[in-house]
C-alpha cells in the first residue's frame, strides 16, 4: 500500500508542537531561550550525633521533593561507607547508615547526577589543621541537563578540628567542662580552637560545564565555605573566596556562570563585617551578581545560602524568582527537614 505524503498543514503543526515541547525554542530573532529552576540545599547529612538535623529520618523525606527542581546543588551530602556492603549483603540491615546520600537521592528521578567523592578517612591533614581529614567534601548535584566532568577543589585553608569539638562535648556531658571554667581554663573548643570542625572534611567547591541545550553551556559551581564566626574562621573564608575567585577567573573566563551553595557568609551580621566585604570583593573580582541584587529580596531572604550568576557573550542568564522553600521541605508536623532552608531560583536564559 502506498502511503500518502502528509499535507503542508500537518507538517507545520508537527513542527510547531516539536518546538513547543523542546527544552529551548527559537525566537523570531534567531535566538534560543529556555528556563529552569535551581535548588541549593544543605541537607545536614553528618552522622546523627553531629548533624543539626535528623538525617536518618529526614533524608528519605527530602528525596522525592527534589524532583520539582531541574538542577539541585547539595551540601553536607555524604555517601555511607557501608552502603555498598549492605547492598551486597555483606553487612546486615540492622547496622544503621552512617551517612545518607543513598537516602537523599533514592527517590530522585534526575537522569544526571554526581558520584560522591570518596572519604579520605584520616590519610591526610589539611593546611591549618592539627587533626586528620576524615570526610569528603559532601558536594553533590542532580540535574535534568547533561554535564561534563565534575571538578572538585578543596579549600587550601581551613579552621576548626573535630577533635576539639568532640572533646568539648565529652567534657560538657561529664561535667568537667564546668570544673575547667571555674579553674579559669575555659572550654576546650571555645578557648583552644573555637572553630566548627571544618578541617575534618574536604570542604571546598565543585564545577561542571552543563549543557542547557545543544551548543548552549553554562559553568555551574557548588560551594561550601568554612563556617564559624571567630576571627580565624573569617580569615579562612577570606582565603576560601580568594581561591574560588582565582579558579573562576582561570577556568571560566568569558563564560556564563551559575553559582550556588552554603556560603557561610552572614553579610547582615554587624559582628561579622568582614563577611560582607568578602562577598562584595568576590562578586567584583569575578563579575558575578548576587541574585538578591538583581531581584527584590526581603530581609528574611538574606541567608548564608545563596545563588549568584554571570552572563557572557552569546548567553544571557536572567534570574526570575528567588524563594526559600520553607513550607515545602517539612515533615508531617511541619518541622524543617534540615537546619538550612532550601533556596530555589528560577533562571531564564537566552542564547
Amino acid at each position: 500500500m502506498r502511503l500518502r505524503r502528509p499535507s503542508l498543514f500537518v507538517s507545520l503543526l508537527v513542527a510547531t508542537l516539536a518546538v513547543g515541547l523542546a527544552p529551548s525554542a527559537w525566537s523570531d530573532a534567531g535566538t534560543r531561550t529556555g528556563s529552569f529552576t535551581a535548588l541549593s540545599y544543605n541537607v545536614a547529612g553528618l552522622p546523627e550525633a553531629l548533624s543539626g538535623s535528623d538525617p536518618a529520618t529526614n533524608s528519605p523525606l527530602i528525596s522525592p521533593l527534589l524532583n520539582a527542581y531541574d538542577l539541585v546543588l547539595l551540601q553536607e551530602d555524604w555517601a555511607d561507607h557501608l552502603h555498598d556492603a549492605r547492598e551486597a549483603g555483606l553487612v546486615g540491615d540492622e547496622v544503621p547508615p552512617f551517612m545518607y546520600h543513598h537516602l537523599v537521592v533514592g527517590d530522585a528521578d534526575h537522569p544526571y547526577r554526581s558520584e560522591p567523592a570518596r572519604h579520605p578517612y584520616g590519610v591526610e591533614v589539611r593546611r591549618g589543621a592539627s587533626g586528620p581529614t576524615l570526610l569528603s567534601d559532601g558536594l553533590n548535584r542532580l540535574s535534568r541537563f547533561a554535564f561534563g566532568p565534575l571538578t572538585r577543589e578543596m579549600w587550601e585553608d581551613c579552621y576548626g578540628d573535630l577533635a576539639y569539638v568532640v572533646g568539648e562535648e565529652v567534657l560538657g556531658a561529664s561535667g568537667l567542662d564546668d570544673v575547667l571554667i571555674d579553674a579559669g581554663l575555659g572550654a576546650v573548643n571555645d578557648e583552644v580552637d573555637g572553630g566548627k570542625s571544618d578541617c575534618a572534611a574536604q570542604k571546598g567547591f565543585s564545577m561542571a560545564r552543563t549543557e542547557l541545550a545543544p551548543g548552549v553551556t553554562v559553568d555551574v559551581y557548588n560551594l561550601h565555605a568554612d563556617a564559624g564566626g571567630g576571627e580565624r574562621d573569617q580569615e579562612a573564608r577570606v582565603d576560601n573566596y580568594a581561591q574560588l575567585a582565582a579558579f573562576v577567573n582561570e577556568h571560566s573566563a568569558g563564560r556564563a556562570i551559575i553559582l550556588g551553595g552554603d556560603t557561610n557568609l552572614k553579610i547582615d551580621n554587624p559582628d561579622r563585617k568582614l563577611d560582607a566585604e568578602v562577598w562584595s570583593d568576590f562578586l567584583a573580582t569575578t563579575g558575578l551578581v548576587d541574585v538578591c541584587q538583581a531581584l527584590t529580596c526581603h530581609d528574611d531572604d538574606i541567608s548564608i545560602d545563596k545563588f549568584a550568576f554571570r552572563s557572557a557573550k552569546g548567553l544571557e542568564v536572567i534570574p526570575q524568582t528567588h524563594s526559600f522553600e520553607r513550607d515545602t521541605f517539612v515533615d508531617g508536623d511541619g518541622e524543617p527537614l534540615s537546619d538550612h532552608d532550601p533556596l530555589a531560583v528560577r533562571f531564564r536564559w537566552v542564547a
